[in-house]
């Protein structure tokens, strides 16, 4: 599991591949105002966090996300 850190605005969680074959594997919980540290894979945009779980669902490589919002404080990633 990678370290959560406080970051005021982004939304992050897991990748729902496990939640088809693996309940006890399955996190669909997000975490508000945390960021899920590690490597920045992909940068994309998204129009919301739910897109942007899919989107790493959907990437066999992917496993968890962070969104920023509109609203996120650092302009150069949201």
């Amino acid at each position: 599991m990678l370290p959560k850190v406080d970051m005021e605005g982004a939304i992050s969680g897991h990748s729902l591949k496990q939640c088809n074959i693996k309940i006890s594997a399955c996190s669909p919980d997000v975490h508000i105002g945390l960021d899920m540290q590690g490597v920045n894979y992909d940068v994309s945009m998204a129009d919301s966090y739910q897109q942007c779980q899919k989107r790493c669902t959907n990437d066999k490589h992917c496993h968890f996300f962070t969104y920023a919002p509109e609203t996120f404080h650092n302009e150069s990633i949201r």
